[in-house]
Order: structure tokens, then sequence, then C-alpha cells
């Protein structure tokens, strides 16, 4: 996306918009993904936990049962609407130690050793000095504090996303940005790479192939509506949005494509109590 502006307030725009359809069944990527980020994490009872890009809690409310009643989240996003979602779902599971706070994770003044864990799951390749992001999460951990990231892998929802991607550069060349912000990040290298040059130590990587179900061509659409591509659409003139959205339906249909490519990069790091 290429919108004038701060980087904040486009992801805030896009991320607001698609709350209408981020809890779709499509979209259950998203529990998936934060899920596993907490698994492969391994926070411990009565931790303190920063979860930065929370979105509507897919990593934030899982965190909140591992840590337990004893234990504290912290869940920040730029996007009002998903943080109302997030806190809907908290609400539903009687999670009483969640907290979704509206902040932008480039500017967080928290003292530094803060937090047991600190969780960023499909957000970090949104900041543009992404080196300097993973130094100030490090630095608000405590001795012994986790770090856990997760990047989107190689060829996400493929090929669904080169079809739509094509249709769209057809039509509006201005609104696509080369790479995607999900393309800074998309291999172990560039993940390990990340850890190490944000100054952490130890970062173990682990890759999972995986692949996502769709139904129905209604279902890519969803994906796209209620995803960060949303953004591109809302850029897009009433007529530019309709011929976007009839080809990408015809392209779904005819390729009758049943699975989409979700690839997944999950990066864990502890710090050292010596320092």
């Amino acid at each position: 996306m290429t919108r004038d502006g701060p980087i904040s307030e486009e992801i805030a725009s896009a991320f607001n918009a698609a709350a209408d359809r981020f809890q779709a069944a499509p979209l259950s990527f998203w529990d998936h993904i934060g899920k596993r980020t907490i698994e492969l994490a391994k926070l411990n009872l009565g931790g303190k936990i920063l979860d930065v890009g929370c979105g509507s809690g897919a990593s934030a409310i899982p965190a909140a049962k591992a840590v337990g009643p004893s234990g504290r989240v912290v869940a920040v996003d730029l996007s009002e609407q998903l943080l109302t979602l997030g806190r809907e779902k908290a609400a539903m599971n009687g999670l009483r130690n969640l907290e979704f706070v509206c902040r932008d994770m480039t500017t967080l003044d928290y003292p530094r050793r803060s937090f047991d864990a600190v969780v960023s799951s499909l957000s970090i390749f949104f900041v543009e000095d992404m080196d300097a992001q993973i130094r100030k999460l490090w630095s608000l951990l405590r001795p012994g504090g986790i770090l856990a990231v997760t990047c989107w892998g190689q060829n996400v929802l493929e090929p669904a996303m080169s079809a739509w991607s094509t249709i769209v550069k057809d039509e509006r060349p201005d609104l696509l940005s080369e790479p995607s912000p999900g393309d800074r990040i998309s291999s172990p290298d560039d993940l390990r790479t990340l850890f190490r040059d944000g100054g952490t130590e130890g970062a173990i990587i682990v890759d999972e192939p995986g692949s996502h179900t769709i139904a129905k061509p209604t279902d890519w659409w969803d994906i796209v509506m209620g995803s960060g591509l949303r953004g591109v659409m809302e850029e897009m003139t009433a007529g530019e949005f309709e011929r976007v959205r009839s080809r990408t339906m015809d392209w779904a249909a005819r390729a009758e494509v049943t699975s989409l490519e979700l690839n997944v990069l999950y990066g864990r790091s502890i710090k050292p109590r010596r320092k």
C-alpha cells in the first residue's frame, strides 16, 4: 500500500475497515497462528506479557489463558475497531487479566525490564525500522524474558495473492508497493537476521509450512476484505472497486482453488539472566 501520510495512519485505517470481516470463518487462520505463537513462546504462569500489534486478540487471548489469573497481558494495536473485537472476545472468555490499549508500538514508553515476555505476531514488518523496534522490545524484557516474533513465510496465500495483485495492478498500479510489508521478512534466515541485528541472542526459528482451506470463491473475497489488503480496496473509486471485485471473483470461480499456502515463521529468543 502506498498512501500518503504516516504509515501508522495507513495501517490503522486499513484494519479499522477490515474489522467488519476480520472474524469471518475464512479468516480463522488469525486464531490458529496466534495460538501457535503462544504455544511456542512457552509463557510462564503469573507472567506479565506485552503483545504488540495484537489485532483482535488472536495471540493476546491465549497468552492471558497461559499466564493465568495471577498474570497480566497488555495488548496494544493501532486499530480501535479490532481492539473493540478483542475486548468482546476477552469478556466472552471471562478474562480479567487482559487489557487492550490503542497504541503505536514504535512510541511505547514502558520502563525497561517491565515484562516477562513480549509478543509480536504478524506485525513487526509494518514498522519501518524493524531492527530498532526489536531492540526496543528486547529492552522491555526482564532477564530471562521471552521475545516471540511471528512473520509470514514465503508464498503466503498463493495462488490467490498473485491473481488478486495482477488484477489490482491492471486497475490501479499505484496502490501496490513492492515488496509488500509481509515480504520484508519471509524466510528463516530473514527472521534470524532480524533477531541478531536487533541485539537478541540465541534465537530459535520454527518454519511451519501449511495451507488454509477455502470452500468457495467468496471465501477468498472475505480474506481480501478482512485483512490488510482491505486498505488497497478502500482507496479505489466505486467503479474500480467493483471491477476488481468482479474480476477477482471470476478468477476464483474458474481456478477452483480449494487451499491457499499459509507458511508461517515463529521466532523465539530468551534474554540472558546475566544482563
